[in-house]
């Protein structure tokens, strides 16, 4: 899948997701003074590079020896188990263009763990690391003087590093190094503050950040 095929779908979702709200201009007393600059950290699960290494991890080579067993007289149960799937964890630098609308970079990290088991019998474990690089755009539809809801959206790619500890006979099974397009569509997200810096952020979209995430930004 080539960026440039994604680009216009999740570029016409985002327009339509802010559009109303940018011609109602809405908004609850004073906006918070903007800063031009700004960090955040976020914290998220279910993410896309999770949903994607659930798919493809245990990929068809897998289940050679199974189907060669049928021929030879042996056959083998081979499985994934015991997946673990710690958040991940985005940084990202914007700059305020206006009130409403920033430009930015975001990176992030994530990694998923598991172990391998051949005939109910635990034989080796694997790893996969993941850095997300994305071009990042958010806009404040609603600006109140303590809260702020806005949308994003998020353009780059993603490279996942491999590490594997199984026989000899399953190396290079189930994990390769892979690069591929990611986006973060976030249509809703709220910012709330207790000063003109520091603000406490939740997002829900989809996407390289995760379904679901939570974090802080500082502005300066």
């Amino acid at each position: 899948m080539k960026l440039k095929n994604i680009f216009m779908p999740v570029s016409l979702l985002f327009a339509c997701s802010i559009a109303p709200a940018a011609l109602a201009q809405t908004s609850s007393g004073e906006p918070i003074a903007p800063g031009k600059h700004s960090l955040s950290i976020r914290v998220g699960t279910l993410s896309s590079n999770r949903m994607i290494n659930s798919l493809n991890d245990f990929n068809t080579k897998a289940f050679t020896p199974f189907f060669s067993g049928m021929f030879t007289g042996r056959s083998v149960k081979a499985e994934i188990t015991d997946r673990r799937n710690p958040p991940a964890v985005s940084l990202a630098y914007f700059y305020n263009v206006s009130n409403r609308f920033a430009l930015g970079a975001n990176a992030t990290l994530e990694s998923t763990s598991a172990k391998f088991k051949v005939d109910d019998a635990y034989v080796g474990s694997f790893k996969r690391h993941y850095i997300t690089a994305a071009a990042e755009a958010t806009y404040a539809y609603d600006l109140g003087k303590k809260t702020e809801f806005y949308a994003l959206l998020g353009l780059g790619y993603s490279y996942s590093k491999p590490y594997e500890k199984v026989p000899p006979e399953w190396e290079g099974r189930f994990l390769t190094r892979r690069i591929h397009p990611n986006i973060q569509f976030t249509p809703l997200a709220l910012r709330t503050t207790t000063n003109e810096k520091l603000r406490f952020a939740f997002e829900v979209g989809f996407g390289y950040k995760g379904l679901l995430n939570a974090g802080l930004d500082y502005r300066f």
